[in-house]
């Protein structure tokens, strides 16, 4: 059943265009066009900061953007 349940999840996504975050505290949808935004700016601020792409997370963008850092 668990396995039905994801394979409609992920379904629905993709007819959405919707990408699914995890690995957070909270999971996130969001459509594909501004993931790929925010991904790029993530890359350009980590790249300015002299970080790791992989260390300068979602978290750190949307806190960037919300003047939260």
């Amino acid at each position: 059943m668990f396995e039905a349940v994801c394979a409609d999840i992920l379904l629905k996504l993709k007819e959405t265009k919707q990408i699914y975050i995890v690995g957070h505290d909270v999971p996130l949808s969001i459509s594909k066009h501004l993931f790929d935004i925010l991904d790029a700016r993530r890359k350009a601020e980590a790249a300015k900061l002299g970080v790791p792409e992989d260390q300068y997370e979602f978290e750190d963008i949307i806190s960037l953007f919300l003047g939260i850092t």
